[in-house]
């Protein structure tokens, strides 16, 4: 081997390491930049489903309407970045529930648990992170003779929908 491509070789390894370094190091929600590093290469958002996740999915509301987990484990992407993260939660493409939590930084990461061991209609909601006194929910249930209520503010409040309009 010639000494440009041994040099160009040990280059890379160290550069390799140096990329792999901060994956190993707790710098979760530190205004770091090994923290800004690996929040922009990957989602360090956990979603946890205690209980039943079986035809459980949870989708995000808002303009990116993707599933993020579905058949027991999370499949998508969290966005990275400032203000309301939304959830909606479906069990047999029925929506049951809606959850929220306030980003207040796009580089901060949060565990999402989802608490479904009393089952659809108990389900709580809850975050670990910097903003986790920002998370609510509300659960849905379908009753043809009452209205719409929206709102967040509530942990655990159950909202009425009507079933002709379920979304």
């Amino acid at each position: 081997m010639n000494k440009l491509l041994k040099f160009t070789l040990v280059v890379a390894a160290l550069s390799l390491v140096l990329l792999l370094v901060p994956w190993n190091l707790d710098v979760r929600n530190r205004d770091t930049f090994a923290n800004r590093f690996q929040c922009f290469l990957y989602d360090k958002n956990k979603v946890i489903v205690k209980g039943m996740t079986d035809s459980v999915e949870i989708r995000l509301l808002g303009y990116d309407k993707r599933t993020i987990f579905s058949n027991g484990k999370k499949i998508g992407r969290i966005p990275r970045e400032y203000g309301d993260i939304c959830f909606k939660l479906y069990y047999r493409n029925q929506p049951f529930g809606e959850a929220c939590i306030f980003n207040k930084n796009w580089w901060q990461t949060h565990d999402f648990i989802f608490d479904l061991t009393q089952g659809i209609q108990n389900f709580t909601f809850s975050a670990q992170g910097p903003d986790a006194e920002s998370a609510g929910y509300f659960r849905i249930q379908y009753d043809s003779t009452a209205e719409i209520r929206t709102g967040y503010n509530f942990s655990g409040e159950i909202i009425y929908r009507d079933t002709i309009y379920p979304d």
